[in-house]
């Protein structure tokens, strides 16, 4: 399933700057989100926009604070400028490339950053980390002294030897806080994995491209919607939860934790709602 598109096609000027400046133009109020959805307005092939407004007052010159928008806009790297579509990210070539014109252009990943030990990564190569821990394709050295301390716990818990493939993931996740390993928590897939036998959860490359695509995208959403006293971004897992339940990845979304704080999926929910509203997508709540 393609990535949801964050913008309407095709138009020389990015959407909202268009339908903001005719509507001031010809003194009328935007649309609300309800009509704009009703009327599809995201799926119409807009070619100009006397074909999208209908007027019936003489035009304007645009204000002050118009063209000032204009000046200040920045071009959104996640889409080409000419078919006003996004493009597709190819992580291994560092390219964004317009599947409509082929304008291919050099592709520099996020600039938000946070520090994990002594390593220094940003977002977006994070959550492709994250993406090789949930499948289990890190190689990372799990030593057999850790390994062996976990089965010592599950033969307490009534697991024998034959048994381990039945022990989920959480059960491993209690034990490794129980053995105060909690460090090992974010590699608790490949232990899984170790222990029981049993498969990790497998991505397709197609996949884990449209899911890296569409946190590329909300990045900039994010930080114009969060509160100002924020600095991190929303939990990696709720946020891939999202992004998969939006592109129809049901299996991958269950598998996908949400953190078990009532209050913080509710303060997630709350940004991931004005996200969604920002970049057209469709809006699932986490919670009932």
């Amino acid at each position: 399933m393609a990535v949801p598109s964050p913008r309407c096609s095709p138009v020389n000027l990015a959407f909202q700057l268009v339908l903001e400046d005719a509507w001031e133009v010809h003194d009328a109020a935007l649309p609300s989100a309800r009509f704009a959805k009703r009327m599809r307005l995201v799926d119409m092939p807009v070619t100009s926009i006397t074909a999208f407004v209908n007027v019936s007052t003489p035009a304007k010159a645009l204000s002050a604070a118009a063209l000032q928008r204009r000046e200040e806009h920045v071009p959104d790297p996640h889409n080409c400028e000419g078919c006003n579509r996004s493009r597709v990210i190819d992580t291994r070539q560092a390219t964004a490339v317009c599947a409509r014109c082929g304008e291919s252009d050099m592709y520099n990943v996020i600039d938000a950053s946070f520090r994990e030990g002594t390593s220094l990564h940003t977002a977006y190569l994070y959550i492709e980390d994250h993406l090789k821990r949930f499948s289990a394709r890190e190689t990372t050295l799990i030593e057999d002294d850790v390994l062996e301390s976990i089965r010592t716990e599950l033969r307490k818990r009534v697991y024998d030897d034959a048994s381990f493939k039945d022990v989920s993931q959480d059960e491993v996740r209690i034990i490794l806080k129980r053995l105060s390993l909690s460090a090992l928590y974010n590699h608790s897939t490949r232990i899984w994995t170790l222990i029981t036998g049993n498969q990790p959860p497998s991505l397709s490359e197609t996949q884990e491209n449209d899911l890296v695509t569409m946190f590329a995208m909300l990045q900039t959403s994010f930080e114009r919607n969060k509160p100002k006293e924020r600095r991190n971004m929303l939990s990696y897992s709720y946020v891939l939860k999202q992004c998969a339940l939006l592109l129809g990845y049901d299996e991958i979304a269950a598998a996908f934790k949400l953190l078990k704080s009532k209050e913080k999926i509710q303060f997630q929910d709350q940004v991931w709602k004005l996200i969604c509203a920002d970049l057209g997508w469709r809006y699932i709540r986490s919670m009932p």
